[in-house]
Order: C-alpha cells, then structure tokens, then sequence
C-alpha cells in the first residue's frame, strides 16, 4: 500500500524497485496506490506502469494524510 500526494517522481522511482525487487513475484503481489488528490503527473506515472499488478485510487481533493492512508 502506498499513499501519494504530488511525489510522482518518487513514486516512479518506487516502482522501480519494487519491480526489480519483487520480479519473480509480481503474479502474486497487488499493489494499492492511493493518491490524496495530486494535481501533478502522479496519475500518468500510473498510467504507464501496465506491468505491475497495480490497484489505483485517486482522490478528488486533498484530505490530509491521516485520511489517504
């Protein structure tokens, strides 16, 4: 699980990883992004990624962090 706001170079860095961390697991793994409203590229970022089992919610405001997570 891994909550956003407005940090999509980091989430695409993030992703990354997991991808080459998790390889050979991919098939077993989901990973839930909840964006809190982000009004960079975050969603893009998202977009591109088709090779990871990702599972995304985006916000449609920032509710503060205690709320996205």
């Amino acid at each position: 699980c891994i909550p956003t706001f407005n940090r999509s170079r980091s989430l695409e860095l993030l992703l990354d990883n997991i991808k080459k961390e998790c390889a050979e697991h991919l098939g077993q793994i989901e990973i839930a992004i909840s964006d809190n409203g982000s009004t960079d590229d975050t969603e893009a970022v998202v977009q591109r990624r088709k090779d990871l089992p990702i599972v995304y919610k985006k916000k449609s405001h920032n509710t503060g962090g205690a709320h996205n997570i």
